[in-house]
C-alpha cells in the first residue's frame, strides 16, 4: 500500500514520464479533483522551493473521464494527454495501520 505523488506543473510532469529524452511520446495524466478528493500539498516540505506536489491517500484510484488527446510543449514536444478523475478513499488506513499491514504481507513466517 503506498501512497500516490504527483505535481500541479507541467513540465515536472513531462520529465517524469520520460519525455525528454525525444525516444517517444510520454503520456501524462491530467487529474481533475473534487473538495473531498484533494490530495495534500507538500510545498511547505518539500526540499525544492515553489515545488508544487500533492500527495493522495493509499488505495485511492484514478477513472479514465474523457478523450485522449495530443498537446504541443513549449520546446516542441508531443505529449499525450489522459483526463483523469481522482477517487479519494476517504477510509484508508492510518500511517500506523499501513506499517502493520506491510509488515504482515512483507514477512513470511518460517
Amino acid at each position: 500500500y503506498g501512497m500516490m505523488s504527483t505535481t500541479a506543473d507541467i513540465n515536472v510532469a513531462i520529465k517524469f514520464s520520460g519525455g525528454d529524452d525525444g525516444k517517444r511520446m510520454p503520456t501524462i495524466f491530467k487529474i481533475e479533483v473534487g473538495a473531498v478528493s484533494r490530495g495534500a500539498s507538500l510545498e511547505f516540505c518539500s526540499q525544492y522551493a515553489g515545488e508544487k506536489e500533492f500527495l493522495f491517500p493509499p488505495l485511492s484510484y484514478l477513472e479514465v473521464v474523457g478523450e485522449i488527446s495530443v498537446m504541443r510543449t513549449q520546446k516542441g514536444k508531443m505529449v499525450r494527454v489522459v483526463p483523469m478523475q481522482i477517487i479519494a478513499n476517504l477510509n484508508s488506513p492510518g500511517l500506523e495501520e499501513l506499517i502493520g499491514m506491510r509488515k504482515k504481507t512483507s514477512h513470511r513466517q518460517l
